[in-house]
């Protein structure tokens, strides 16, 4: 490994740690130099500003987030396998990316940039085309136009698990016993039914209406 890329990777590491335990806006350039191991000089050779930093910390977590949907990763004939497996893959990325997306799902919410950036880079990627078009091959989908709403409701559910996982632990004794023994399987065979069929597990009368579409919710 070069030197130059050696210091790159150790800046945006060491800003991606402060900043997800401490948050953009409190976490100064002078305390990345020093967690990096370099001057504040060191920084601006590599990065214009804290806030190019900020998104150099987050974008592998959304580059891979975009690769989860490849069509060889995802050859499945069935509707429920292919949720459970895209929710299998994207848990396994929290774990992956923990810092990466605690910022995400912190900053993005205050820092128009960042957001803008997300945005453009998930929206305009060709991998979110193809994979939106796998999904829309899905005879059994009778209401296309809440899926994605509905997919993307339960990634923050996912999210939001995961990370409350990390950090109360502590707290585990306190949870009724059968929630406090849920395993990630069960997590996961659990959202994806949730998904596809709601907490009666069964379609609800009627649904095959919105087939096309359209029609009344």
């Amino acid at each position: 490994m070069s030197k130059k890329k050696n210091s790159r990777e150790r800046i945006v590491a060491g800003a991606r740690e402060l900043f997800a335990e401490k948050g953009y806006q409190a976490t100064s350039i002078s305390e990345i130099a020093t967690t990096a191991g370099l001057s504040e000089g060191a920084i601006y050779r590599y990065f214009n500003s804290k806030e190019d930093l900020l998104l150099a910390c987050v974008k592998p977590a959304l580059d891979d987030s975009l690769d989860l949907i490849k069509q060889k990763d995802l050859a499945v004939s069935d509707l429920r396998s292919f949720t459970r497996l895209l929710l299998e893959k994207r848990l396994a990325l929290f774990h992956k990316h923990y810092l990466s997306y605690k910022i995400l799902f912190t900053e993005a919410y205050f820092n128009k940039d960042l957001f803008k950036m997300m945005c453009e880079t998930v929206l305009s990627d060709d991998r979110l085309k193809a994979g939106t078009e796998m999904i829309l091959g899905f005879e059994e989908i009778k209401r296309l136009r809440n899926y994605f709403t509905i997919m993307l409701s339960q990634v923050f559910a996912l999210w939001s698990i995961h990370h409350l996982r990390n950090i109360t632990g502590e707290l585990r004794e306190y949870l009724p016993e059968g929630m406090s023994r849920v395993s990630d399987q069960d997590l996961l065979d659990d959202m994806t039914d949730f998904i596809l069929y709601g907490i009666t597990e069964n379609p609800p009368a009627g649904s095959e209406k919105d087939e096309n579409n359209g029609g009344e919710a």
